[in-house]
């Protein structure tokens, strides 16, 4: 029938939500209490059985894979239909606060959340991943604080702070099978959008996909205001511990070019993953620092002109080194012990607000400095997990499948696999970019209020993925490389270094006018060149050098 005379999926959304709070002793000690439950569930709009908003173009299809699956495996990889996913949290907050005097009082607080969600297949009309191809991600997040707030006199105070933050993050799934892609013909490699038309089994990535981290924060803001100047100095240190389980491919992936294909038996592609020794699925371990040191001056020169002066100091740390493969080391002359050795990164900024007219109607600010962000440790765990020796990475042609999610292929005649690896430059250096703003506010007749402002961001260094073992010979019609392997004993040897290369400009114009009676006005233009040598999305070192722009 036609599409408006579907019934509508069901969706449900609730939200529970209860506090308390008042003093134990009073005007001296007091608690804080909340609690929230968020359950939604929503379909996923997508359907074989012509039932949902994108359906499959291929129902007859995709009917028959899900046979093959159930009476030659099986495994019922789940229907044709729409089906919902969840979205649920729990959220727990709680505070305790101490007056122990006028000058001095302090805070301790405990953040609990739990939550999971539902991430569901590709479903378009070209492409059907089947229910049991999806994951759920699950995250339990346990963070204290104490703080402590003093003041010392009319003139100066001080904020010291200690965190202590646990965080687990996880993949489950719904069923142990291997992962099955039927891939767009010819294709043979086929993990990216657009280039699969059915999946079903274990998502590749969420087979062994697990975080832990413990979280140490130390910090402490102390603020002096003497004559014009209002300076700051400060350290914020944290310390980290990770235990990163990340394997793809672990219950092995299949790529066929049909169904016909499958039916048959015979993949023309394969992969797994594991970790070396008697656990296949052992985490990898290390722990790194970040030291912090920063001091900050707020001058009013005079009552038209004020300046923000700051220098910053971070020096990451790694203090743990990962194995050494002496496979990579005599092929490619890398080391695989060597990490990025502890580095000064200094930050100076200096901002500042001027008012020409001196009439409190207009405005000159802006400002230059050089900002670093939190060190991509997610980027650096994959050198301690991708040594070749902590995890093994096979991938062969011609594979026959099987089905058993726990005893995948690993053997395979001499020169039709090959092992695959992460390295990192050991001179790899943090990102850091160069930012600089200039904007005027004036306000106009009519109380319009007018803003122009322009920046400019310059990449100083940032990440860089290549593939040292891949060398480009040839050219696909619409001008995409083609690669071969540099050494027939490897298939994938990714490089993490950095390029300096990017840059983006930004300008805006925003008029904007409040009346008196509640409605607000506001129109603007926004312009923005962007230039990139690199955008890793992804938290996969060989997923960023492939799908690189």
């Amino acid at each position: 029938g036609d599409a408006s005379d579907r019934p509508l999926a069901a969706f449900d959304s609730d939200t529970f939500s209860a506090r308390i709070g008042g003093p134990i002793i009073k005007d001296k000690f007091f608690f804080f209490l909340s609690g929230e439950m968020n359950r939604r569930s929503e379909p996923t709009g997508g359907a074989a059985d012509g039932s949902g908003v994108n359906n499959y173009n291929n129902p007859a299809e995709a009917a028959r894979f899900r046979n093959i699956l159930i009476s030659k495996y099986g495994y019922d990889p789940g229907g044709l239909s729409d089906y919902n996913g969840d979205t649920d949290s729990d959220l727990v907050v709680g505070k305790l606060d101490f007056n122990f005097n006028e000058s001095h009082n302090a805070t301790l607080r405990h953040n609990f959340v739990d939550a999971g969600r539902d991430v569901t297949p590709a479903r378009t009309s070209s492409v059907y991943g089947f229910e049991t191809a999806g994951y759920t991600i699950t995250s339990k997040t346990n963070s204290t604080v104490f703080q402590l707030n003093s003041v010392f006199g009319s003139s100066s105070f001080n904020v010291g702070r200690v965190g202590y933050q646990t965080v687990r993050d996880s993949r489950a799934v719904p069923v142990a099978f291997p992962s099955v892609y039927i891939c767009n013909n010819p294709n043979s490699f086929c993990t990216g959008n657009n280039t699969y038309k059915l999946l079903a089994g274990t998502e590749r990535s969420s087979g062994a996909n697990g975080l832990d981290q413990d979280i140490l924060e130390v910090t402490d803001d102390f603020t002096l205001i003497k004559g014009n100047h209002t300076i700051t100095l400060g350290t914020h240190n944290e310390f980290f511990k990770f235990s990163n389980i990340f394997i793809q491919d672990i219950t092995g992936t299949y790529f066929f070019r049909s169904v016909d294909a499958f039916e048959a038996g015979v993949a023309d592609r394969y992969q797994v993953k594991f970790a070396s020794g008697s656990d296949p699925r052992r985490p990898t371990e290390f722990a790194a620092q970040q030291w912090g040191l920063y001091a900050g001056d707020q001058w009013r020169v005079n009552d038209s002109l004020t300046l923000n002066i700051g220098l910053r100091m971070d020096v990451p740390r790694l203090t743990d080194k990962p194995t050494y493969n002496p496979a990579i080391d005599t092929a490619f002359g890398i080391d695989t012990t060597e990490v990025p050795g502890s580095q000064i990164m200094l930050s100076p900024r200096l901002g500042f607000n001027w008012a020409p007219s001196k009439s409190g109607k207009d405005q000159v600010r802006g400002g230059v400095g050089v900002f670093t962000g939190r060190t991509p440790y997610v980027w650096i765990s994959n050198a301690y997990g991708g040594t070749g020796i902590e995890r093994i990475d096979l991938s062969a042609s011609n594979v026959p499948f099987n089905p058993d999610p726990f005893n995948p292929p690993i053997n395979f005649p001499p020169g039709t696999s090959a092992v695959s690896a992460d390295t990192i430059d050991p001179d790899f250096k943090f990102p850091m970019i160069l930012r600089t703003t200039l904007a005027y506010d004036r306000e106009l007749a009519y109380g319009i209020r007018a803003t122009v402002e322009g920046m400019f961001t310059k990449t100083l260094q940032d990440v860089f993925y290549t593939n040292i073992n891949k060398v480009e010979t040839g050219k696909t019609f619409w001008g995409g490389p083609f690669y071969s392997n540099l050494n027939s004993g490897f298939s994938n040897v990714t490089y993490l270094t950095n390029t300096s290369r990017g840059e983006q400009q930004n300008i805006s114009a925003t008029l904007d006018k409040r009346f008196p009676f509640g409605l607000y006005v506001s129109g603007s233009y926004a312009y923005m060149k962007a230039k990139a040598a690199f955008e890793a999305t992804s938290s996969v070192a060989y997923s960023n050098w492939q799908f690189q722009t």
